[in-house]
């Protein structure tokens, strides 16, 4: 009576690991399409953060102005007003020089009217 209880027991064991390790088998095969599927969902989420990211950074880059350009116009406004700068000096050192002239004839003419006094 023991042998077929025990033949029993034998193939009971039998089925139960062939159920567990198709079960096991299913379940792996399920985790790996869960897997690659979030590896195609991150994948695509990546994709898409980097694209978004790289529209962001040009936009950002097309609204600040061209530095190169910008340069270009302060070092033209920059010259502008160097030159006018050295005009109106020029205008000022004429005027000084004038001014001299002036103060020195008008001594010349203070000194005469002094020498003519005394």
């Amino acid at each position: 009576w023991v042998e077929p209880e025990i033949h029993a027991l034998r193939e009971t064991l039998k089925t139960t690991q062939a159920v567990f390790k198709d079960d096991i088998e299913c379940a792996r095969r399920s985790m790996r399409q869960d897997i690659d599927t979030l590896q195609t969902e991150l994948q695509s989420l990546s994709d898409s953060c980097r694209d978004t990211l790289k529209t962001e950074l040009a936009e950002i880059r097309s609204s600040l102005p061209d530095t190169a350009a910008l340069r270009k116009d302060l070092l033209c406004e920059w010259k502008d007003a160097e030159t006018r700068l050295q005009q109106e000096l020029f205008v000022v050192r004429g005027a000084c020089g004038e001014a001299t002239s002036l103060a020195t004839k008008a001594t010349a003419a203070a000194d005469a009217v002094k020498a003519l006094a005394d």
